[in-house]
């Protein structure tokens, strides 16, 4: 191979390397509900319901809002991506909320216990990676997040 050829070479793999680690970078979340539920979810309608300020469905059923722990990637990934914040500031809103008798929503350790969660009750709503979504559940909006 020639010197020029050596140096297309190792640019082209350079290039390469740093194309697919931008797309590493980006964790693109799914919300679900359950599949009887196959409704369609804005960004506003999910801040509503994880912050209990919408707290049923149009059909008059109470909403379940499902949050994976705080200490999780995802977790972090969907409060910068619904609140614009990390979980650390909607302490405050929760403290006062809590005073009012009103709780956080549910936290679940992963997303196979989001799914099975949601799967197993028509009102509930949780979020994902999509990458370990299934069948089981119904996907109502899909999230992109950069970190």
């Amino acid at each position: 191979m020639t010197r020029l050829g050596t140096h297309l070479l190792a640019l082209a793999l350079l290039l390469g390397a740093l194309v697919g680690s931008g797309a590493a970078d980006e964790r693109t979340l799914v919300v679900i509900t359950h599949p009887s539920r196959p409704v369609v979810i804005t960004t506003s309608d999910l801040r509503r319901f994880f912050l209990k300020q919408r707290r049923f469905w149009p059909d008059g059923t109470p909403v379940i809002p499902i949050n994976r722990t705080a200490a999780t990637a995802v977790r972090a990934a969907f409060d910068r991506s619904v609140f614009g914040t990390e979980a650390a500031g909607l302490a405050a809103y929760w403290n006062q909320r809590y005073f009012e008798g009103l709780f956080p929503p549910i936290t679940l350790d992963s997303d196979e216990a989001v799914q099975r969660y949601v799967a197993a009750r028509p009102n509930a709503i949780g979020y994902v990676d999509a990458a370990s979504v299934d069948g089981s559940v119904h996907v109502a909006l899909r999230l992109a997040e950069r970190p």
